[in-house]
């Protein structure tokens, strides 16, 4: 499913540092997007701010998302999390 890069809410964000987006802009160009954002029923962003913001770079107006319906601000704020530092640690 593919959504206009527009539509998408960002909010409430814990990360505001997203760190060194051009190089995740050029894998995305070289290798294409591996993992698309997460975003909930009113579009607004889960998961994948590095990644959005890295595609918007590259002037994508339509990106994959995944759906996550009927989460609550505490579920909200779980997954996010757990996208940032969990996962982030798996890649070390």
């Amino acid at each position: 499913m593919k959504i206009k890069t527009e539509e998408i809410l960002v909010i409430n964000r814990q990360r505001l540092d997203y760190g060194d987006i051009d190089a995740l802009a050029k894998s995305i160009s070289e290798h294409g997007l591996i993992q698309p954002i997460i975003i909930n029923q009113e579009k607004r962003l889960i998961a994948g701010g590095r990644r959005l913001a890295a595609m918007q770079q590259l002037g994508w107006t339509e990106i994959p998302i995944v759906y996550r319906e009927t989460l609550t601000e505490d579920e909200l704020y779980v997954l996010e999390l757990e996208e940032n530092v969990r996962r982030y640690r798996d890649w070390e």
